[in-house]
C-alpha cells in the first residue's frame, strides 16, 4: 500500500496537483505518515506548490529525518524561496 501511495504522490508532484496531494495527505494513516518516502514526497509536493509552511511542518514532525528529506527541504527553499520575499 505504501508503494501505491508513494507513486500517486509522485504523480501529483509531476502534475502540480496540490488538491489531490492534499487529499491523500489528509487521509493517510498515522503509520503511513511516518514512512520517510511518503514524507519526502509530501515535502516535495507542498514545496513545489508554494505551501512551504506545510512542508516545514511535515519535516519538523518527522522522527527519523533522512538525507533525502534534508536535501528536499534545502532544494525547495532554494527554488521556491522567491515566494517568501
Amino acid at each position: 500500500m505504501i508503494f501505491v501511495i508513494n507513486q500517486t504522490l509522485k504523480a501529483c508532484i509531476e502534475l502540480g496537483d496540490i488538491k489531490r496531494g492534499s487529499f491523500i495527505y489528509q487521509h493517510l494513516s498515522s503509520q503511513s505518515k511516518q514512512n520517510h518516502f511518503i514524507q519526502t514526497n509530501l515535502i516535495r509536493l507542498f514545496m513545489k506548490s508554494g505551501v512551504i509552511n506545510k512542508a516545514k511542518e511535515i519535516f519538523n514532525k518527522s522522527q527519523n529525518k533522512t538525507l533525502f528529506m534534508y536535501n528536499t527541504m534545502i532544494n525547495g527553499y532554494n527554488i521556491y524561496s522567491s515566494n517568501l520575499i
